[in-house]
């Protein structure tokens, strides 16, 4: 996702000519920007254009989130590894973009865009009342 137009010019390109059925893309760019940001809008435009998903995967956990979160004197580092990644971290990262999506208008604006969140981003639907 950190070269947004060419992404978007192979996800046609994959589709199209080798039969991919989706894409799967991480929550965040290089540069920190979540997939909410305009320059992201090429890819979601093209996957609601094939009518193929994109399954949102969390982007690795930043440094400064993981000393504040996830990281402890308490416990070892694999733990605290596994705690801020599939243990936990994965999870709320993989909500809070999808959360963020909704809230920059993008579903409105391609009401039959799929998205599809693996890594308990799903958790999010129960929060919906």
């Amino acid at each position: 996702i950190n070269e947004p137009e060419a992404a978007a010019q192979e996800l046609r390109r994959s589709v199209k000519e080798l039969g991919l059925k989706g894409a799967l893309i991480a929550g965040r760019g290089d540069d920190g920007t979540f997939l909410g940001h305009p320059k992201y809008e090429g890819i979601f435009e093209a996957a609601a254009e094939l009518n193929v998903p994109i399954y949102l995967h969390p982007a690795p956990i930043k440094s400064e989130v993981y000393q504040a979160y996830y990281n402890s004197s308490s416990y070892d580092d694999v733990t605290a590894s596994i705690f801020a990644s599939f243990g936990y971290g994965w999870h709320m990262e993989t909500g809070v973009h999808a959360v963020r999506l909704v809230l920059s208008g993008l579903l409105d604006r391609y009401p039959n865009l799929q998205i599809i969140l693996g890594h308990w981003g799903e958790f999010v639907p129960f929060f919906l009342e």
